[in-house]
This record gives C-alpha cells, structure tokens and sequence, in this order.
C-alpha cells in the first residue's frame, strides 16, 4: 500500500480543502487534504522536539531533573538540613520563615 509522507521542510497550512457533497469520493480529492494535515504534524513535531532540547538545554538532563536539581540546592541552603523557608499550605497569603 502506497504512503503519504509528512514533509520536515514543507510549509505550514493552517486550512485544508473543505469537501463538498459534490466532490468526487477519489484519492484525487482526499489525498492532498491527508498530505497537508500529515506534513502539519511533521512540521509540528520537529518543532516539539526543538522546544525539548531547549529546555533541556546543555547543563544536563530535562526539566523535571533541573529542577529537582534546584529543589536539592534549595533545600540544603547554608549546608543545613532545614530549608530556610516553608511553603505554607495552598490557600494561605504568606511566606513563613
């Protein structure tokens, strides 16, 4: 069976070809419309995957490990064991040292 393949460096269509009652039921008809959503999702993901590894940055690992990173130096601020700050429970209007 014959594949339609999204497009990395196409361009981005942000409308397709609405169907009419008239149109003819062939791959003539659908298949530019298919090609056009298929190349959109290509294109989107590679954008997806950029904004990843910009995130993720150089400085080691994604998001969710930098800021556990910064949870771990947050918490063990001045060598201690306390943080020097506690978040109150969600609700209250204040900071408690």
């Amino acid at each position: 069976m014959a594949e339609l393949i999204g497009n990395p460096n196409g361009t981005f269509q942000d409308r397709v070809q609405k169907l009419e009652p008239t149109d003819l039921a062939v791959p003539e008809t659908w298949n530019p419309i298919h090609q056009a959503l298929i190349t959109n999702d290509v294109i989107l993901h590679g954008r997806v995957v950029a904004l990843e590894d910009q995130v993720g940055g150089t400085s080691g690992g994604g998001l969710n490990q930098r800021v556990g990173n910064l949870e771990a130096v947050v918490r063990n601020q001045g060598g201690g064991s306390n943080p020097e700050w506690v978040v109150l429970p969600v609700g209250t209007d204040r900071w408690a040292p």
